[in-house]
């Protein structure tokens, strides 16, 4: 399901060209789009997958699976599939970006037009490090950032791929209320050279980031904290930074933020 849906973002059809120039005005480049698998479920229901017969017409088959309709993120670990997070594209919003003409790139988008829902079978309950297996495999002395959720963390990878700033890795926990069992993710916290939580712009966010900050530190494998930072205060968000002012300000920052040593 998730290399079916990889395939359509990509077909060109009115739907999942919105769901793509979306992807773009968030900061995505192709590279990351399909280095981390991210797709379009073309329909809702317990149905993927769809011939299409001689009239056009679309015939869909069942899979038992219910799939909402959406940009899929999906989260590997170690890799194995486990979890599909799906982002709700509001039918306005899909109706308007149904062709080139009508979409404006990079406008500022209502973020109410959007919500999260998930694929039949994903462990929500639960809690996964999206971009674990990168974070793994980078060497002693490198550098990792949380942020809130996927696409924050893609946007940047995003980013450090065009600037060559290649000792840096972003993950998220997809959610800044989670309680993630910590010690499950212990050699993610104990290797980094320089940890810094850069959750969203709002209360919950900075006691999200305090909250981690404190239970990295339980775990007693560093001898120093993780850094709490912040993005400037007018933008909610790494996308919504992007979506004002584009990648400079925010490579600047992460320059400034993990400098050179």
């Amino acid at each position: 399901m998730v290399d079916r849906a990889a395939l359509d973002l990509y077909k060109g059809d009115p739907e999942s060209q919105a769901a793509l120039y979306y992807l773009h005005d968030r900061g995505l480049s192709d590279r990351i789009i399909q280095k981390y698998k991210l797709g379009y479920i073309p329909f809702q229901g317990k149905y993927f997958g769809y011939n299409v017969d001689e009239y056009g017409r679309k015939a869909y088959k069942k899979t038992g699976v219910w799939c909402p309709e959406g940009i899929t993120i999906p989260t590997f670990i170690n890799g194995q599939l486990f979890r599909v997070k799906v982002r709700m594209m509001d039918q306005r919003t899909i109706a308007k970006a149904a062709a080139r003409d009508e979409y404006e790139p990079n406008k500022k988008h209502d973020p109410h037009s959007y919500r999260y829902s998930y694929v039949t079978g994903t462990d929500k309950g639960k809690t996964s490090l999206f971009n674990a297996d990168a974070a793994a495999q980078m060497k002693p002395r490198t550098d990792i950032v949380f942020v809130e959720g996927e696409l924050d963390a893609l946007l940047i990878n995003s980013l450090i791929f065009e600037s060559d700033y290649g000792y840096l890795q972003a993950v998220t926990f997809g959610s800044k209320s989670v309680h993630p069992p910590y010690e499950t993710y212990y050699r993610y916290f104990r290797t980094p050279n320089r940890i810094a939580i850069v959750y969203d712009n709002d209360d919950s966010g900075r006691e999200g980031s305090a909250r981690l900050q404190s239970e990295i530190m339980k775990l007693k494998t560093r001898e120093t904290p993780p850094v709490i930072a912040t993005i400037p205060k007018q933008y909610k968000d790494f996308g919504d930074w992007y979506e004002h002012t584009g990648k400079g300000g925010i490579i600047k920052y992460l320059w400034d933020l993990f400098p050179l040593e």
